[in-house]
């Protein structure tokens, strides 16, 4: 039984989105409980060499993720019309287009990291510790590759819930491993790495053991060594409007970030604090936002489509925007508690600058949920160009040029209004162009509402 297409729509995308928050929700603990097995057993010097090396795995991680996410628009669609051998070999591909991308960054990483962390202006103490961190994550790379496709296409077939217990397995092992290879073994930093791989090495092949009797496993397995050229082109054609549109959010706020450096240590210290607690903030936009996606895909082929498809995006919107707002309230009038709860009170003296903040943005994420829930169902529909463009227009050509424009006017308050403006003008066009990229649903909305 496939519960998002039998199920009631509301029904369906709760539960989906409910499972996708606590998924998002686990990878971020595990995440940030690594960082800090890792700071406290190497130091300030180890993660400065994270820091260093950041930019360049988040980027090729982004592109990965818009991949397989362009990939996983045709899977969502043909697991939704029961057609398995096509699903089959679009999962084949992506096995393809892991490889290839992991061979492009292996190749890269040894000619060219040097190169890029002196161009970054990497320390020079920290240059050789931080290419040979580079060179060690580039050439085991293949194995979170492949373990994070697995995560997306997984989800695909609405079994989130094995995702969760994957990433929550993973992630115990990952700490314990990384205070084996760095406490005991004293590996150095190259340790973290080798935690990662196994940990999850062993997790993935558990979790492939125990799809080995399902049919579309074999059905893989059978189709491995062949190039299904149709899928592979598919695929592309989404998934690389994609992975530029991540690239250009991760180039755009490292921009942003040029110009709020010129500003005192607790200005950057309170933007890093508040992009901490937006991760929560965001989550209801980000889980829906995934659930619409995989839900439309699955409910395009079917017969009532329209009808199922236009209740799911008003109750997923509905259900984004009350935690939003809830949580958009909490901050705006209580925002001392909040740091006070989640962060050592050492920080404490930034709060006059965080509560400034969200006295300018706080009213604003309740469009960033209408923005982001717009952008996943136009890629579902595979307008994949269109979010892009909005996503130049709106970091590039608005809030970058205002926050440098309006910083040296209201100092750090010009680039809060810079922020708010970017997702004013973003979540505008995107509901506009939604409209007419998707008429035939916002048609049936107005049919229903008549």
């Amino acid at each position: 039984m496939n519960y998002l297409i039998e199920s009631g729509a509301k029904k369906a995308v709760l539960l989906l989105a409910t499972q996708i928050a606590i998924n998002l929700f686990s990878q971020y603990v595990f995440q940030i409980s690594d960082y800090v097995v890792v700071g406290n057993i190497l130091g300030s010097s180890a993660m400065a060499v994270l820091g260093v090396s950041f930019p360049f795995i988040i980027i090729i991680t982004v592109l990965l993720n818009g991949l397989v996410l362009g990939y996983t628009s045709h899977l969502n669609s043909y697991i939704g019309s029961g057609q398995p051998r096509n699903s089959s070999a679009v999962i084949v591909s992506v096995i393809h287009v892991v490889i290839g991308l992991y061979g492009l960054f292996f190749a890269s990483s040894i000619f060219f990291d040097h190169i890029l962390l002196s161009w970054l202006n990497c320390p020079q103490e920290l240059l050789d510790a931080a290419n040979s961190y580079l060179m060690t994550y580039a050439s085991l790379s293949v194995v979170p590759f492949f373990f994070g496709s697995f995560g997306f296409i997984i989800q695909s077939y609405g079994r989130v819930r094995d995702a969760i217990l994957i990433n929550i397995f993973s992630g115990i092992l990952n700490v314990l491993l990384d205070i084996y290879f760095l406490y005991v073994l004293k590996t150095g930093l190259e340790g973290a790495v080798y935690a990662s791989v196994i940990s999850q090495s062993l997790v993935f092949s558990l979790a492939l053991f125990s799809y080995r009797k399902k049919n579309i496993t074999k059905l893989v397995a059978r189709g491995i060594t062949i190039f299904y050229q149709k899928f592979f082109v598919e695929g592309l054609k989404v998934g690389i409007p994609i992975s530029i549109q991540n690239v250009v959010v991760i180039s755009a706020s490292a921009a942003l970030h040029a110009v709020l450096n010129q500003f005192s240590t607790e200005v950057i210290a309170a933007f890093a604090t508040v992009n901490k607690i937006e991760l929560f903030v965001m989550l209801p936009s980000m889980a829906f936002g995934q659930a619409l996606f995989i839900f439309i895909g699955h409910n395009k082929p079917t017969q009532s489509a329209s009808k199922r498809i236009v209740t799911a995006i008003y109750f997923s919107l509905l259900a984004s925007l009350i935690p939003t707002i809830l949580m958009s309230l909490l901050l705006v009038n209580h925002s001392y508690e909040v740091i006070e709860f989640f962060f050592d009170k050492s920080i404490l003296d930034v709060v006059p600058i965080i509560d400034h903040y969200y006295s300018i943005v706080g009213a604003f994420y309740c469009l960033y949920t209408v923005m982001f829930l717009s952008d996943f169902v136009l890629k579902a529909y595979s307008k994949v160009y269109v979010p892009l463009i909005v996503t130049i227009v709106a970091l590039w050509l608005v809030r970058l040029p205002l926050a440098y424009h309006l910083s040296t006017i209201y100092q750090e308050s010009g680039i809060w209004i810079s922020i708010s403006t970017g997702w004013i003008v973003s979540s505008i066009i995107l509901v506009v162009l939604c409209t007419f990229q998707v008429r035939k649903i916002y048609t049936e909305v107005l049919r229903m509402v008549k």
